[in-house]
């Protein structure tokens, strides 16, 4: 690799030091710094049309062949100007440009599609039909992360098929709107995998659950917003589940599935249940090495009153219907906390903020 510096450049994110892909940006003495990343061979004369070409337009240098350390500035300005000009292009339903875009784009890192993607695909006021045009044009095997905006109902089957076809690397994908009709087939199919390591449903049901443990074994990361009544427990099919986000939980079936599974639990999100109590030393006996615990709109007890966090180091209570006495008592027994968020109205004395913040290391 070569590293060539630049100086004086304009830098819109003027941070002390910023490593990116390609891209390295250093301050000193009030002097901006721009080091260029490039393949050793480059020659200096392909070097500064690069760079000329960086300086004269907003957008990100766009490559093809070798070049893999690829040079990018994306600003938002940069974003809708290029987003503008694919959408252009595809808008009409022949095809002729779809090669030209797709070579256009050929040099870009994953991480500028993706925002492509996000940008064009949730574009309000775009006709459904032109985004899904530069879905099919855009999305490659290299995209990670896809959120494919709201689409009416008709769509939905050659979404998934473009999306089988085309993002194999996918590992984060959101589908609005997504019709349970498509869960059948999905269900049959035993043999496709996905890559996908984050999932968030909402209203899930126990045909939905079998769907996703059926083509996503890689989960690690999953939000389950208003469960059916048996969903909850399904989770613990789930083998790398290590982050868990609920709203609306069923209690009994949420401290099943942490007395099975909770040791492997490291981030637990609960939200909107006033309806029964949730007992924190229940979720401390049951969930030993969890980091992290976020509580929105939550009843919370602590009946235990030697039971100890010894890993938690991440804590948020907000709005929760909780007493002054359970919050000093789950605190005190959070001995490694770095970081508490408390929403709640709570009545402490200069003493009892004293005992709680002596021992602890917050940042």
């Amino acid at each position: 690799m070569a590293i060539w510096p630049v100086y004086n450049w304009q830098l819109s994110d003027e941070k002390a030091l910023k490593k990116e892909k390609g891209l390295f940006f250093l301050k000193i003495n009030n002097i901006n710094i721009l080091y260029l990343i490039f393949p050793e061979n480059i020659s200096k004369l392909d070097y500064y049309n690069k760079l000329e070409s960086l300086r004269r337009q907003e957008k990100p240098y766009v490559s093809g062949g070798d070049f893999n350390a690829k040079s990018k500035i994306v600003t938002a300005k940069s974003l809708k100007v290029i987003s503008s000009k694919i959408i252009h292009a595809l808008a009409d339903d022949e095809g002729l440009n779809d090669d030209a875009v797709e070579n256009y784009i050929l040099g870009a890192t994953y991480e500028v599609v993706q925002d492509l993607l996000k940008h064009i695909l949730n574009s309000i006021h775009l006709d459904a039909s032109t985004r899904f045009s530069c879905l099919q044009v855009l999305l490659r095997e290299d995209v990670k992360k896809l959120d494919t905006g709201i689409f009416p109902n008709s769509y939905y089957d050659k979404i998934l098929q473009t999306i089988c076809a085309k993002g194999k690397r996918l590992q984060h994908l959101n589908l609005r709107e997504f019709g349970t009709g498509h869960i059948d087939s999905a269900n049959k199919e035993r043999t496709i995998k996905t890559k996908l390591t984050y999932l968030h449903d909402t209203g899930t049901n126990l045909d939905v659950i079998g769907a996703i443990l059926n083509l996503c074994p890689n989960l690690e990361s999953i939000h389950v917003a208003n469960p059916e009544p048996g969903v909850i427990e399904k989770l613990v099919c789930i083998k790398k589940l290590n982050c868990l986000k609920l709203t609306r939980p069923i209690a009994a079936e949420l401290m099943y599935l942490l007395r099975m599974s909770g040791p492997q639990l490291q981030v637990l999100k609960l939200n909107h249940n006033k309806n029964c109590s949730l007992d924190l030393s229940e979720i401390c006996v049951n969930a030993p090495n969890l980091q992290t615990l976020e509580c929105f709109q939550i009843k919370l007890t602590f009946s235990q009153l030697d039971t100890f966090f010894m890993c938690l180091s991440n804590v948020e209570i907000l709005y929760c219907e909780v007493s002054d006495f359970v919050i000093k008592l789950f605190l005190s027994n959070s001995p490694f906390l770095k970081r508490i968020v408390v929403g709640c109205v709570i009545n402490m004395t200069d003493g009892d903020l004293f005992r709680l913040c002596a021992g602890m290391r917050f940042y």
